[in-house]
């Protein structure tokens, strides 16, 4: 591993990712009684505290999903003491249980997500949710009734997906997988959209469960009451953004899907939150004079508020913009501000300026350098990672593709050149976890390598381990 030493600036942790191919099952062994060799019998692993987890295997090529691409593929974690040990795992009568990991991935400051079989059969696999606070293994009955986590019908089966390139590099940043005030877990099934159907994952009595929510498409969101709102939805009149309040109530309202009921007049944005409004939503709508309808005329940005009243979705326009704010996706940081940017008065030109929504009453426009991504919208609204305190955005189709730049949302602070990468290396994609470390997907001579900044300053590049190649990487 070689050391690149940073300024001494706070840094945001990540996870790496890499998604996989359709699962056929999991193996349950041939005899009943031989928990030694059975997949479907793990319970715990040794993974609690674990900074980082990561595989290592003797692939020479480029990155590719097919396990036959591997041999000797090894499981290690990085505990809190910086020490590198071999990952374990057992059955609940405390017996090892000898499996193949090929899958990792840090899911939220909860729980991490793994996919394992064993070597008897390399076909048959299992995904199973990690619970970091004990290394509890929790997977679904859908996975062991039919021995197997499978792509259609189970909630776990997205994990099995490898992704529109046969990678899965994109996979975690188009399934969007959130977490709620709560920390349960919020995520798309299905394969490379932006919708399907929504799964969520959450702890009830020490056990990690599994529900289906609702077929939604286009987005989701939660503010901070628990309240969840995703669109495309249909409650029995039609397509609708979808409310499920924290008490399970569903409302919906045509303001919240397709640029609402008054288009081409009002254009409504997609929604976000705010944590000022802990009960509500917001959109950024455009209002237009629609006297000519071949030849709109733009007349003013608005930040309207919606609210459950009486059993019903109330919108309400409750600030009016100095500048013309982009409508698109909007992003809210985890500690509910919203960011979107500012563009120009024809809507098309992107002019370096973030816009900073704390609340209604309170709105900055900030301007950043040219050479930033953070004023970039379509760093902002398709890449940017969020930890506890910053957004990182980057844009690895254009100059300065290499560099990552922070924006603190709560001071207005911008870092244009947070971190760049070595020159020998092309950025892929990154990751951020909650406490403050970035983890780098990039590529080197065609094979992809994984660099870790941490809190500290201190960048690593993780290519190899013991001579091994690490394949895939995962901050914790």
């Amino acid at each position: 591993m070689r050391k690149i030493f940073l300024p001494s600036i706070l840094c945001v942790k990540t996870l790496a990712v890499l998604a996989v191919f359709l699962l056929i099952g999991c193996n349950k062994d041939k005899d009943p009684d031989n928990k030694t060799t059975s997949i479907s019998s793990l319970k715990s692993s040794n993974l609690a505290g674990a900074k980082a987890a990561f595989i290592t295997g003797s692939n020479k090529g480029s990155l590719k999903s097919s396990t036959d691409d591997y041999e000797e593929l090894k499981f290690y974690k990085v505990g809190i003491n910086n020490q590198t040990q071999t990952v374990t795992f057992t059955d609940d009568e405390g017996n090892t249980v000898p499996a193949i990991v090929d899958y990792v991935q840090s899911l939220s400051g909860k729980y991490a997500v793994m996919r394992v079989y064993n070597e008897e059969n390399p076909w048959s696999k299992c995904v199973f949710i990690i619970r970091k606070s004990d290394g509890q293994l929790f997977t679904t009955p859908e996975t062991l009734e039919n021995n197997g986590t499978s792509y259609d019908g189970d909630p776990l089966g997205c994990f099995t997906w490898d992704g529109g390139d046969g990678k899965g590099i994109d996979y975690v940043k188009v399934k969007n997988i959130k977490s709620d005030s709560n920390g349960n877990l919020y995520y798309f099934g299905g394969g490379y959209t932006s919708g399907g159907t929504m799964h969520k994952i959450y702890e009830k009595n020490g056990n990690i469960e599994f529900a289906t929510i609702e077929n939604v498409g286009e987005y989701y969101n939660f503010n901070a009451a628990g309240d969840l709102l995703a669109g495309g939805g249909d409650l029995g009149s039609g397509l609708v953004g979808v409310w499920i309040t924290a008490d399970g109530q569903k409302l919906g309202s045509e303001w919240l899907i397709n640029m609402g009921p008054e288009y081409p007049r009002v254009h409504a944005g997609e929604p976000f939150a705010l944590s000022s409004a802990p009960n509500s939503f917001f959109t950024i709508d455009q209002i237009f004079d629609d006297t000519n309808p071949l030849n709109l005329v733009w007349e003013k940005s608005v930040l309207s508020q919606y609210t459950v009243q009486n059993g019903e979705i109330v919108r309400e326009e409750v600030y009016e913009f100095a500048k013309r704010i982009s409508h698109f996706l909007p992003v809210s940081s985890r500690d509910g501000i919203g960011l979107t940017t500012v563009v120009a008065t024809d809507g098309l030109i992107n002019i370096n300026e973030v816009c900073v929504i704390k609340s209604p009453n309170e709105v900055q426009y900030v301007p950043v350098s040219e050479n930033s991504h953070s004023g970039n919208h379509m760093a902002l609204m398709n890449l940017a990672v969020f930890s506890d305190r910053y957004m990182y955005s980057f844009y690895p189709y254009e100059p300065n593709r290499n560099t990552i730049s922070r924006f603190d949302p709560q001071t207005g602070t911008d870092t244009p050149n947070y971190y760049t990468l070595p020159g020998e290396y092309s950025l892929q994609s990154v990751w951020a976890t909650h406490d403050d470390v970035l983890t780098i997907l990039a590529e080197k001579g065609g094979q992809s390598t994984y660099i870790e900044v941490s809190a500290n300053g201190v960048a690593v590049i993780h290519d190899t381990y013991n001579d091994e190649k690490v394949i895939l990487r995962s901050a914790f």
